[in-house]
């Protein structure tokens, strides 16, 4: 899929008011940074996700943050896996904005970091301190 079949995904999804998506399965489609903030853009119109699993997908940095970001806005959100992507210790943005996600989201029951080869203590450290 990539980043172009995500984005031509998302204007779709926009195009035809999918407003009551509740479920969103992408995994190991390439969609890189760039495609998820694709899909950031389409939480932007949409607050009614349940679940999403992105996992495997070489998500890094600033695509990992727009997409925590706009997982904010899910009033519904129980589910997110993000599994066997990259955080890399220097993308402090995107490890405060996962810390928030999971820290302030009433409905969040599942959190699926695995793979996400969080090697720097700071990150760790900081999501261990949000599970509180």
């Amino acid at each position: 899929m990539g980043p172009t079949g995500t984005q031509i995904m998302v204007d779709a999804f926009l195009e035809n008011d999918m407003a009551c998506l509740e479920q969103l399965y992408i995994c190991r489609n390439r969609i890189y940074a760039e495609g998820a903030c694709h899909l950031a853009r389409l939480c932007d119109h949409i607050d009614t996700l349940q679940v999403i699993d992105v996992s495997s997908n070489n998500i890094v940095g600033k695509g990992l943050h727009k997409l925590f970001d706009g997982l904010m806005r899910q009033t519904c959100l129980e589910k997110i896996n993000i599994s066997d992507n990259t955080m890399k210790a220097e993308e402090i943005d995107a490890r405060k904005a996962l810390a928030h996600l999971i820290k302030t989201s009433r409905s969040l029951k599942t959190v699926n970091i695995s793979d996400l080869l969080i090697e720097d203590t700071p990150t760790q450290l900081m999501l261990m301190r949000s599970l509180l």
